[in-house]
């Protein structure tokens, strides 16, 4: 911290007092907002616009958002205004009961997620099944659709044969959930399914949608397989 005094400051209200230790046990996420255009890009985000953006994040899709996340437990969010004052417009826990090994090797357990604003607080219990596929089956897969050994690929980008649900089990609204697909955080893709469904897909940069290998364009190798290995995901699912 003394070091880069610069860096860290703005995030000195987080820390607790006269913190001068080199760990802190949380995460907090600090993003520098373009205030005149560039030669990177020319679009400016005006803070009404990242204040909208976060308020329909909290409206949609806080609730859902550590479902498929094991290494974080909550989720704050803080507006800070031009004099230093914060407010906290929003906090989501999540709890997990211990896993059950089910006979073919996937395991099921259960989260209770609680949001809390100003206005609610909101509780909902969901149920998760984690299946696991063989590595080496999803290899035989992939080399049938591609040339050359896909396992290099799969290595490079983290991918694992593991699909993931979360049902619904409590919701304090009483409807039907209306399903999404993940890929640890949830994407802007409906299921058609009352669950949501969570897998490694291959996904375009913005996160937005799916890479299709059949589409007309450029498409790297690594693209190409990842896409194909998109595929598989969705058989098995």
């Amino acid at each position: 911290m003394s070091e880069y005094p610069d860096q860290v400051a703005p995030f000195a209200r987080f820390l607790p007092p006269q913190f001068v230790g080199p760990r802190f046990d949380n995460t907090v996420i600090r993003c520098p907002l373009r205030t005149i255009p560039g030669n990177i890009s020319s679009k400016v985000v005006s803070a009404d616009q990242i204040s909208h953006i976060f308020t329909e994040f909290i409206r949609e899709e806080i609730d859902i958002s550590l479902l498929f996340l094991q290494n974080i437990q909550v989720i704050e969010i803080y507006d800070v205004d031009e004099l230093g004052n914060s407010t906290c417009l929003v906090t989501l826990s999540i709890a997990r009961t211990e896993s059950t090994v089910l006979g073919n090797g996937s395991t099921t357990y259960i989260t209770t997620t609680t949001t809390t604003t100003n206005e609610k607080v909101v509780e909902t219990t969901w149920r998760i099944l984690q299946c696991p596929f063989q590595q080496a089956e999803a290899i035989q897969l992939l080399s049938n659709a591609i040339l050359g050994d896909p396992a290099p690929i799969l290595k490079k980008h983290k991918l694992l044969p593991i699909v993931g649900l979360a049902t619904s089990l409590k919701h304090p609204s009483g409807q039907q959930t209306s399903g999404r697909l993940f890929t640890y955080l949830p994407l802007p893709i409906p299921t058609g399914f009352p669950v949501h469904i969570h897998a490694l897909f291959a996904l375009i940069q913005s996160r937005q949608s799916l890479l299709n290998a059949r589409e007309i364009g450029l498409m790297s190798d690594d693209q190409y397989a990842i896409s194909r290995f998109n595929g598989i995901y969705v058989l098995v699912s």
